[in-house]
C-alpha cells in the first residue's frame, strides 16, 4: 500500500490532488514491522516515542491545519500551510 501511495494510485492521492494538497510518505523503519499485538506488545515504548517524535518533527512550523485519518494500514495525515 505504501508503494501505491508513492505511485499516486491510492484514494488519498486523488483526494489530495483535488484539494491541491501535497501528500508526503515518511517511512518509519519499514524493514522492522511491528509485532503481532495479539501475542505481545506491538512496539516498545521507545519505538512509540521515536515514531511520534518523527511525526511531530514532520509537521511544518507554519502549518495552519492538520487532518489525521486512518487508512487501514497506518495513520495518514494531510498538512495545509498558507
Amino acid at each position: 500500500m505504501v508503494k501505491n501511495f508513492l505511485n499516486g494510485g491510492a484514494a488519498i492521492n486523488q483526494l489530495c490532488n483535488l484539494a491541491k494538497v501535497k501528500l508526503s510518505v515518511i517511512p518509519i523503519k519499514l524493514e522492522t514491522p511491528t509485532k503481532d499485538f495479539s501475542k505481545e506488545k506491538a512496539m516498545e515504548q521507545s519505538e512509540i516515542i521515536e515514531a511520534m517524535q518523527l511525526g511531530f518533527d514532520s509537521v511544518s512550523k507554519d502549518c495552519d491545519l492538520l487532518i489525521l485519518g486512518e487508512m487501514g494500514i497506518s495513520i495518514t495525515c494531510i498538512l495545509y500551510t498558507s
